[in-house]
């Protein structure tokens, strides 16, 4: 399973393509499953299996710190869960911009 999280007021972008899947008449994938941080963080035990943790720019140091430890008590559960993307290792905005152009990627700089 695919957990794919997304703060509750930006789930449109998971379910926008769920409805276009359904839309051009194809299944959509069986294996995915949109969650919200706000469900995540008010379980006490959060479902194994694969994530991918979007919208780390709107959650806050706290809620970072939070989904960090449970990606951890994933990993401790299953240690063949992959977790796509550390919450407490994604770059934010600032920072990505700045490395961005540090390296020659970027024209402009922040």
């Amino acid at each position: 399973m695919l957990h794919y999280v997304t703060r509750e007021l930006h789930s449109y972008t998971i379910d926008q393509f769920l409805v276009s899947c359904r839309r051009s008449k194809m299944t959509p994938p069986s294996f995915l499953r949109p969650l919200t941080y706000e469900s995540l963080l008010a379980v006490k035990q959060a479902p194994i299996g694969n994530y991918v943790f979007t919208d780390l720019d709107r959650l806050s140091d706290y809620e970072i710190d939070a989904v960090t430890e449970i990606a951890r008590a994933i990993r401790a559960a299953d240690p063949n869960a992959l977790i796509s993307n550390w919450p407490n290792r994604v770059l934010g905005r600032y920072a990505l911009l700045r490395r961005l152009y540090e390296a020659g990627l970027n024209s402009f700089a922040v």
